[in-house]
């Protein structure tokens, strides 16, 4: 009965417990979070195809019974790891796990020739140290470097490839225990989301729905919002592009910045061209003119007035208007005939209504 309990509790991953004294893989346990340098053609960190995470999926990632259970990177001059640690962990050994390494001389090998680990942690006096390691020729399948002695309270494992080109790596096994309870074991790590994961998340999502509008753009800048990360592009100091990216890395809302303006742009230009033709028809009307011309480009509004003076409002809009004098025909009596005298200047002002 006892063997079935503790076989179960194996499976479920509820309890260190069981673990204290047994080395385990740090990278599967809720307590890791990675990401990386890279991954092909520009895509997320999370990509199930070629993501960082398939580097601890113990070689079982099925999609359209398709194994997809490496890590592939873009050509960069050096690739790179990082498991952190939410809690401090000892870690005692790093296995890497690559394809057929008697191809790994030729030119398409995405083998890589080498690693080197970097590992931060912290010392009896809570400072952290960081430590780089001699590098490791890898000349098999799986190439496993022991620590000259294990080490405590580690924050982060880096391991860094050499070479520009795309690598491929299928499997990381950080080896160590666990110096904190409570932690679910064989479980795949989080996505840490740090700026250069955002800066390439926002790049690819630029690329893949704005039509590579932003893609080559480099003014970028990142800041950290409440709920997440907030990806701008700049334009002379001025952000054109922003996208809010959720905690997890996934983009939740785009502002296109330059699409406002240009459209407020544009609303102002229709604006403006509106102002002109109604100050152009106002032009049209001169001393000479009867009021019945008048009216063909204004209307009478309330207040005070009479047969010889009135203030007109535009039929454009109610705010612009002008004081006209008139020659009347008849004393007291306002005529279709009566001649314009002078008329003021177009000016803004509320309307009256009476």
């Amino acid at each position: 009965m006892k063997k079935i309990i503790v076989v179960f509790l194996i499976l479920l991953g509820l309890s260190n417990l069981l673990y204290s004294d047994n080395i385990i893989n740090l990278g599967r346990t809720s307590i890791s979070r990675v990401y990386a340098s890279s991954v092909n053609g520009n895509r997320s960190m999370a990509n199930k195809f070629y993501g960082v995470r398939n580097l601890f999926d113990k070689g079982n990632n099925y999609i359209n019974k398709l194994n997809y259970t490496s890590w592939l990177t873009d050509s960069e001059s050096k690739h790179w790891v990082k498991l952190k640690f939410t809690e401090n962990a000892e870690v005692h050994k790093v296995l890497v796990e690559v394809g057929n390494v008697s191809d790994k001389y030729s030119k398409q090998s995405r083998i890589p020739n080498e690693f080197v680990l970097k590992i931060e942690y912290l010392n009896d006096d809570k400072n952290i140290i960081s430590k780089t390691l001699d590098s490791i020729s890898i000349k098999k399948f799986i190439t496993t470097y022991s620590l000259p002695e294990p080490i405590k309270n580690v924050k982060s494992v880096t391991i860094l490839f050499f070479g520009e080109r795309i690598i491929e790596v299928h499997e990381i096994q950080v080896l160590g225990k666990l110096q904190t309870k409570n932690v679910n074991i064989s479980v795949l790590p989080q996505i840490d989301i740090d700026k250069e994961e955002i800066i390439k998340s926002g790049k690819a999502y630029i690329s893949s729905h704005i039509k590579n509008k932003y893609s080559n753009v480099t003014n970028i800048a990142i800041e950290k919002a409440k709920k997440g990360w907030i990806y701008k592009i700049k334009y002379k100091d001025k952000d054109i592009l922003k996208i809010h990216f959720d905690e997890k890395g996934h983009p939740i809302e785009l502002i296109d910045l330059e699409s406002d303006v240009i459209k407020k742009k544009k609303k102002l230009e229709s604006h403006e061209k509106w102002l002109q033709k109604v100050l152009t028809d106002i032009k049209t009307i001169k001393v000479g003119m009867t009021r019945k011309q008048l009216l063909k480009v204004f209307t009478t509004e309330g207040g005070i007035s009479s047969s010889t003076w009135r203030t007109y409002v535009s039929r454009d809009s109610w705010c612009i208007k002008v004081d006209v004098n008139f020659k009347a025909l008849k004393k007291d009596k306002e005529s279709p005939n009566d001649t314009i005298t002078k008329i003021s200047k177009p000016y803004l002002e509320w309307a009256i209504i009476d």
